[in-house]
């Protein structure tokens, strides 16, 4: 099973460090991020990525957005392989050159992951570190593509 989903909750399901999920009763969570006031919980997926089980919390509000008005000048933006981005204004930003000692690292675990017995406790051991690493390879490109912007 990669995921659950929780669909529907009569009442905030969350209460200090603590979820409480319909026919699972309460979890304790990593609450990183408080929930603002006037939202509610409307759903939850519950998912397991490499090693960890995460939440993804769906919230609803009752939030007027207004329209944003164009200002300024537009410019344009080309991505490509030699440079990771090139705008319109001869503004050029690199690729990141740290994915290649990752990836070599990767090719290495990868590599020790296919020497191993199959069915062995040694593989699924190497098995969770290749999963894992791959996970912080996303999370390095994820967190790498906010800072740039």
């Amino acid at each position: 099973m990669k995921s659950m989903l929780f669909p529907q909750f009569k009442t905030n399901p969350i209460t200090g460090w603590q979820i409480s999920l319909p026919k699972r009763g309460k979890i304790p969570i990593n609450l990183h991020r408080p929930i603002p006031e006037g939202f509610v919980v409307k759903q939850a997926r519950v998912f397991r990525k490499a090693d960890r089980w995460f939440v993804v919390l769906t919230l609803q509000s009752e939030v007027w957005r207004p329209e944003a008005q164009p200002h300024g000048e537009a410019i344009g933006i080309d991505l490509g392989l030699e440079k990771f981005l090139t705008t319109s204004d001869r503004e050029f930003i690199g690729r990141p050159r740290f994915l290649t000692s990752l990836y070599r690292e990767l090719e290495l675990l990868q590599r020790k992951y296919g020497r191993t017995k199959k069915g062995s406790k040694n593989q699924e051991k190497v098995r969770k570190q290749v999963a894992r690493f791959h996970n912080h390879i996303a999370n390095v490109r994820k967190d790498w593509q906010l800072l740039t912007s």
